[in-house]
């Protein structure tokens, strides 16, 4: 057990603590907690089901599989959902990307730009996709996403994008603007932001007419869960053209700024022209 953190003797708080720690992203906190919790209540299922999520999130898979098992062999139906919500996140579909993903209101950006709340933290860069159109097909612009996480007000995680690349047109002090909000009560951070990245495909692909993959992507997830991701919105299967900077991975920020890129907002201005 970790001695850096301290450990409650009552077991409802460390509960509290881990699933906390586990909603906002902090695995390792998360898990000291959780087994402590289990230690003193073994049979504690919601303790039980957060532990299986932040292995999961850890990519401890064999003990993710474990705790699941464990969740399925109880004789309660509370374990049997626990249960099945964890083979849901283990699957990546913990949650609807055009259900669960809100876009954002331009009042409510405004608010939120020009009085942040104090619980607005630094936003954490998790995704960057790029759709890029070869030299001799200019019938569509290039256009890009940088999403960015993070934790705002009133218990919503919101996905963030530079100024340049917001579909709402607004000049901001800020270095980015909200784009899309997903309730922070049901989804810890990772799960919000898969559910963001797809979000993301799925509006350049409709939005813009992107109906091929987006030649460059980078994101924070295991590589697989990204090729998961990805296919569940180009489900095809395809083959990336070769670009001129290069490989995918990886990519200075400076050879980025030297790409011709169009930002959604361009693009959908030139289209209302």
């Amino acid at each position: 057990m970790n001695s850096l953190f301290p450990l409650p003797d009552n077991p409802a708080d460390a509960l509290f603590n881990g699933i906390s720690f586990c909603q906002i992203g902090a695995y390792p906190g998360a898990q000291v907690y959780l087994d402590h919790c289990l230690v003193q209540e073994p049979d504690n299922i919601r303790a039980r089901y957060y532990l299986g999520v932040t292995q999961f999130r850890l990519c401890q898979y064999g003990a993710a599989v474990r705790t699941l098992n464990h969740l399925a062999r109880m004789e309660d139906a509370e374990a049997r959902l626990a249960a099945q919500m964890l083979r849901r996140t283990f699957a990546l579909a913990e949650g609807s990307p055009m259900f669960d993903v809100q876009i954002l209101h331009e009042d409510v950006i405004h608010a939120i730009c020009d009085d942040p709340e104090p619980s607005v933290l630094e936003p954490e860069f998790f995704a960057r996709i790029v759709w890029q159109q070869p030299g001799r097909l200019r019938s569509f612009p290039n256009t890009t996403f940088e999403l960015s996480i993070v934790l705002g007000p009133k218990h919503h995680w919101l996905c963030t994008v530079p100024p340049s690349q917001s579909l709402q047109m607004r000049k901001s002090t800020l270095p980015y603007i909200p784009s899309w909000s997903c309730s922070a009560k049901v989804f810890d951070r990772v799960g919000a932001a898969m559910l963001f990245f797809q979000r993301a495909l799925y509006d350049g692909r409709e939005a813009m007419a992107r109906f091929f993959t987006p030649q460059i992507c980078q994101t924070t997830f295991p590589k697989a869960h990204e090729e998961i991701l990805l296919r569940r919105v180009f489900p095809e299967p395809f083959r990336i053209p070769l670009s001129p900077i290069g490989g995918l991975y990886p990519i200075r920020m400076a050879q980025m700024r030297r790409m011709i890129i169009r930002t959604p907002a361009e693009f959908l201005g030139e289209k209302t022209e």
